[in-house]
């Protein structure tokens, strides 16, 4: 953290205290309101490329912040001795397969009917996304020195996620579910504050970093990266199921790069900034009902959004503009 970054933190705290401040770059513990779930093991790579293993249950918080990811089922089996071999049964779907080392691995149909196979084998940082269109098993054809292989999926929308430990049977690694409960905080007006890194660039639609809602899709203020029709950091605060702000930066923020954004709220003024943006505002607009639950990499719905959170902030009062977008340089 730099001086400039430090003195802000600290006068920014001096006036306006926030109700949860969570910074996963300097702690590995949890807020005593939060709730962590994820019924199984999961790895995480550091800033150095070593692979840390975590128990079901734990949260993986590393040196580049806690990681959140969807679930995934590697169907590669014995993945960390790549060898060739018949898959599993494949459900319908799409699936990624990617490796790493100086070898490739081809992929044929088996007994499922595939689609999409580019042709060439896959190598390390030239992946293959293909789609199952009836469910049976695929060969993989491992050439060379392979290090490490994952077949993962089925998902509407695939990318690459941490590596998934596999042996003689396919392993699932069910999402990460972080929840807070913010349920003894004001949020008639508020302000929301997240810093983290997406870690894909194939995700299509809308996607959620940072939501606090009532349990539904009905009363919400979120963060979202959105990617189509455009590109875009977005803030979103819904009232009775009517959306009351649809907030839309300018410019996108790529893949493996930080997101630093806020959205504030309060009737008929809300906020969003992002990556030290000018505001983007809106003058009319009712508030959420009472809102109790913070998520991160998710909605109401689902965990949605493989990312590495590095700090979240919540404040019970909306705070000024230049506040907003100071917070995010």
């Amino acid at each position: 953290m730099s001086v400039d970054t430090a003195r802000r933190t600290l006068l920014l705290n001096q006036r306006h205290r926030p109700v949860l401040d969570m910074n996963f770059l300097s702690t590995t513990t949890l807020d005593s309101r939060s709730a962590f779930a994820r019924d199984g093991a999961g790895t995480y790579e550091t800033s150095t490329g070593d692979l840390l293993s975590f128990a079901s249950g734990e949260p993986r918080i590393g040196d580049q912040g806690l990681l959140i990811e969807p679930e995934r089922t590697n169907y590669f089996l014995n993945n960390e001795t790549p060898a060739t071999h018949t898959s599993p049964t494949l459900p319908v779907g799409l699936y990624l397969l990617w490796c790493e080392g100086t070898g490739s691995i081809a992929i044929s149909a088996n007994t499922a009917t595939i689609s999409g196979v580019n042709g060439a084998s896959v190598t390390e940082g030239a992946p293959d996304l293909f789609s199952v269109d009836v469910e049976g098993t695929v060969d993989f054809t491992v050439t060379g020195d392979v290090d490490v292989a994952q077949c993962e999926g089925p998902s509407p929308a695939i990318f690459q996620t941490s590596l998934i430990l596999t042996e003689g049977a396919a392993v699932t690694r069910p999402a990460d579910v972080f929840t807070l409960d913010l349920s003894a905080s004001n949020t008639s007006e508020g302000t929301l504050f997240i810093d983290c890194v997406r870690l894909n660039d194939g995700q299509i639609g809308q996607t959620a970093l940072l939501t606090l809602d009532d349990g539904t899709q009905d009363n919400r203020a979120a963060i979202l990266r959105n990617s189509n029709p455009s590109l875009g950091i977005r803030g979103f605060v819904v009232s009775g199921g009517v959306g009351s702000a649809l907030l839309s930066s300018a410019a996108d923020v790529a893949a493996f790069v930080p997101i630093r954004a806020a959205v504030a709220w309060r009737a008929d003024d809300f906020a969003l900034c992002s990556n030290a943006s000018a505001a983007v505002v809106d003058s009319a607009g009712a508030v959420p009902a009472p809102m109790t639950t913070l998520r991160l990499g998710a909605s109401a719905l689902a965990v949605d959004t493989p990312i590495l959170v590095r700090r979240v902030r919540c404040w019970s009062r909306r705070l000024p503009n230049d506040i907003l977008r100071g917070m995010t340089v």
